[in-house]
């Protein structure tokens, strides 16, 4: 199937839901967390093996970040996928073939490729800014 970056790419942009508390309080180590979540099929990591395995190795960079990782996987459990209004619209517009997606505190920031540590990191510092201002 090919994907229709014009559809995908508007799907992303468009406004998000955002969650007032998606930034949560971790009691054990006194600061907030940011909410990483990945949308996911199974058969990308069988289909791109050393995609995933650098992307493993950014997991493990995570919680220097402060990251709260949530993983759904679509063959699994799709109602997360339809709970995430972006996500659903997304697959409503491009089928999974545009998974995985990135979703940051509530914002979907990325889709088709998992991110990179530099994307996280910066995403990350945008984010802090805005929590400044």
């Amino acid at each position: 199937m090919k994907t229709n970056r014009k559809v995908a790419a508007a799907v992303v942009s468009q406004p998000q839901n955002r969650r007032r508390d998606a930034a949560v309080a971790n009691p054990a180590k006194g600061v907030a967390e940011n909410i990483l979540e990945l949308y996911e099929k199974r058969t990308f990591c069988e289909d791109f093996p050393a995609k995933c395995k650098r992307f493993g190795h950014c997991l493990e960079k995570c919680e220097e970040l402060r990251l709260h990782i949530i993983r759904y996987v679509y063959e699994e459990d799709k109602e997360p996928f339809r709970r995430c209004g972006n996500v659903y619209g997304l697959l409503a517009y491009g089928g999974t073939e545009l998974l995985p997606a990135t979703v940051l505190n509530g914002e979907l920031v990325k889709i088709e490729e998992y991110p990179t540590i530099r994307e996280l990191e910066r995403w990350l510092d945008i984010n802090e800014r805005k929590n400044h201002e």
